[in-house]
């Protein structure tokens, strides 16, 4: 799926859905949909978040340890899932 597709999926099919924000700088890690739990959620290539965040201005490092403690451990209904896409 495209990050479009993905977007426009979870806006007929999950109102719960949440996106990373600013969506549009971490568009380019978007790539699918899990609707194996209770709500359907976005999904994340992890590295292409990092990949991301460092294109915000980060280090690989500041990066690895903004998603740890900012993404990754804030936990809420609809929050999306990251993968390892090899």
């Amino acid at each position: 799926m495209t990050p479009e597709q993905v977007e426009d999926h979870l806006a007929v099919h999950s109102k719960d859905a949440k996106l990373l924000e600013p969506c549009s700088a971490f568009r380019p890690a978007l790539i699918g949909v899990d609707d194996s739990g209770e709500v359907t959620v976005a999904v994340y290539d992890l590295e292409g978040v990092i990949d991301c965040l460092m294109m915000l201005g980060m280090t690989r490092e500041e990066a690895l340890e903004y998603f740890t403690f900012n993404i990754e451990r804030s936990y809420i209904k609809g929050s999306p899932v990251f993968i390892r896409n090899e």
